[in-house]
């Protein structure tokens, strides 16, 4: 058994090259961002999405104070904002994934179906857990669980019929 040090994604070049840490987690396009790739010569890709929040705050008197047509347009601004972060995400993934697959120095390892089934099976006590202190909270955890399953399916679909929101 090992310990996992709570390490920053920039920290973790150095603890990689030092033998602080044997892995870390990032996305991709972090990889040669931070020139992980000379010191991790494996990687092993998740791709297993990312949960993430973009959030605007404003205050609520300015809020109010704008017609409905400006608070139209700072509506669909950040609608517009999330699909162009999102759309720079993907495209910075897929040309890192593309660079790191092309230098013979690096090994790419992807999970086979069986190997990410175990993994999600073997995560089922931290979702217990989960449930534990949502319950504790009051909140129904299984109600939420079911939300957000039930978007990420309708966005799926969604994707699967339409294609990514800046590719329409």
């Amino acid at each position: 058994m090992s310990n996992a040090p709570r390490i920053s994604a920039y920290k973790a070049y150095q603890g990689l090259d030092t033998g602080l840490i044997n892995c870390s987690q990032v996305y991709a396009y972090f990889i040669p961002a931070s020139k992980m790739n000379e010191v991790a010569k494996e990687v092993t890709i998740l791709d297993w999405g990312a949960l993430m929040g973009l959030g605007y705050v404003m205050n609520k008197d300015v809020w109010e104070s704008l017609s409905p047509a400006h608070q139209k347009i700072v509506t669909q601004l950040g609608s517009d904002y999330i699909d162009k972060y999102a759309e720079a995400i993907a495209i910075g993934n897929a040309k890192a994934m593309a660079d790191l697959k092309a230098d013979p120095a690096v090994t790419i390892h992807e999970f086979s179906a069986a190997d990410k089934k175990a993994l999600i099976d073997a995560a089922g006590g931290y979702l217990a857990a989960w449930k534990g202190k949502m319950k504790d909270g009051g909140m129904d955890a299984d109600a939420y669980r079911s939300h957000y399953l039930s978007l990420l399916k309708k966005y799926d679909d969604e994707r699967k019929a339409k294609g990514y929101p800046w590719k329409r």
